[in-house]
């Protein structure tokens, strides 16, 4: 008897976890208050997250999310000279600064899981990194190292944030197309993020050169406040400002959301 207890509790428990979790992909439009950030860009990239739901039927899940993103690119292309007496090799060089997320969140429903739209409330704390990556490549047969990157400056902070939105169920939509027990939902939400302190980061959009001097005439390779920009095949010597300010941006967030083997009909 003990035996079939124990086979019930675990079968039980597998199938709810089972109906518990959910995967999502989607895309994140991370937009700066231009008057905390003047010089920060709107971010776009990619992102995904997965979602636990502690207790079977209980309207929270516990969710862990991310997103990877560019806010700013500048592409150069120059000849070097490789080698003595052979031609010029094109090198191509791209400089990106990169703004990523890692958040967890308790992510409160509205609605049951049967309805074909559920809305639902996050409140969110993580990190946020700014990177901004020095890359090359070229084509040239005498040399095996055709590419190669750099992280010239990252920050990594602390950050709280909000998100609200809503899950549509496409299977109550697409009824005839979409069957089995499997919830299909499209993802529509916006967010609010706003870090603990001062970060600091670059904009590849405003680069200078080498020879670039400042309002006071000083070269700006010599001003702490600007970051070199290296690559080990494009001898022109690139800088950029490191801005430093508090963080405050609004986010747009379309996406995809699975979850495997159906779900509680509350």
């Amino acid at each position: 008897m003990k035996k079939l207890i124990l086979l019930f509790t675990l079968f039980v428990s597998f199938y709810s976890n089972s109906q518990k979790s959910q995967f999502a992909f989607y895309l994140p439009i991370d937009i700066p208050n231009k008057n905390i950030m003047p010089n920060m860009n709107t971010a776009v990239g990619f992102g995904f997250s997965f979602g636990y739901r502690p207790v079977f039927g209980f309207p929270m899940i516990a969710e862990f999310k991310s997103s990877f993103g560019n806010y700013a690119s500048e592409y150069h292309s120059t000849k070097v000279l490789l080698y003595n007496n052979s031609p010029a090799t094109n090198v191509h060089a791209e400089f990106k600064s990169r703004f990523n997320k890692y958040l967890v969140g308790t992510k409160w429903l509205i609605g049951y899981d049967i309805n074909t739209f559920r809305g639902f409330v996050t409140p969110q704390i993580g990190l946020a990194n700014f990177r901004t990556i020095s890359s090359y490549n070229f084509d040239d047969p005498n040399s095996q190292n055709h590419s190669g990157h750099k992280v010239v400056q990252r920050n990594l902070n602390p950050v709280y944030g909000l998100e609200i939105g809503t899950e549509i169920i496409l299977n109550n939509i697409f009824k005839k197309k979409i069957t089995g027990n499997t919830k299909h939902r499209l993802l529509l939400s916006v967010s609010f993020l706003q870090g603990f302190g001062n970060f600091s980061y670059c904009n590849v959009n405003n680069m200078f050169d080498v020879n670039a001097l400042d309002h006071n005439g000083v070269v700006i390779k010599e001003e702490s406040i600007y970051t070199a920009l290296p690559n080990k095949y494009i001898y022109e010597n690139y800088y950029t400002e490191v801005y430093t300010s508090k963080l405050k941006m609004w986010g747009i967030n379309i996406g995809y959301i699975i979850n495997l083997d159906g779900e509680n009909k509350e």
